[in-house]
């Protein structure tokens, strides 16, 4: 466990800090030891869209970038101030090479990350945009307190209008239940 702390540096970052931008290549991740961050990109009308939240004690990640070691298709900002540890390819790839138990966390978290992939994905083809709201917000309650609405519409394929009216009819049944 020392090595993996020596391997990490750490990193206060303001609130709207873009870590990465479109088109660079990851050449880092980040475990977030306090904050909330999220990936975005564009639409083809030119529409921002929200396509990861990263919370505490989570991998922070722009994945195709940083294994394919390609152009980044997204950015990653801080939505929140953060307080991060992060580390370079390099590290990563020289853990994965000495360190078997990395190497088999590795390996569970790219399962994860395919499964939470493939979930999403099956989410947004059969559940309306009241359930995918409710999923987020009993899988992540912090949410709706650290993340700005118009990002959890987009992160949920909505308008903000939408979310809105989500959320009013939500407080109605809360305060008036159906019995």
């Amino acid at each position: 466990m020392e090595i993996l702390t020596q391997k990490h540096q750490y990193w206060e970052v303001p609130k709207g800090t873009i870590i990465l931008k479109q088109g660079e290549i990851s050449n880092e991740n980040y475990i977030i030891e306090k904050g909330v961050m999220r990936t975005y990109t564009f639409d083809s009308d030119n529409k921002e869209i929200t396509t990861r939240l990263f919370f505490e004690n989570e991998l922070a990640i722009e994945t195709l970038s940083f294994f394919g070691r390609m152009p980044s298709p997204e950015f990653l900002e801080t939505i929140t101030d953060c307080k991060i540890w992060r580390f370079h390819w390099d590290t990563v790839q020289e853990l994965y090479h000495t360190m078997p138990s990395f190497r088999e966390w590795g390996r569970y978290w790219m399962t994860r990350e395919l499964f939470l992939s493939e979930t999403r994905m099956l989410d947004f083809k059969t559940l309306s945009a009241e359930q995918r709201y409710q999923k987020l917000i009993h899988e992540k309650p912090k949410t709706i307190h650290e993340v700005p609405l118009k990002y959890i519409a987009s992160f949920l394929g909505i308008t903000d209008s939408t979310l809105s009216r989500i959320r009013k009819l939500k407080k109605f049944f809360v305060l008036y239940p159906l019995s």
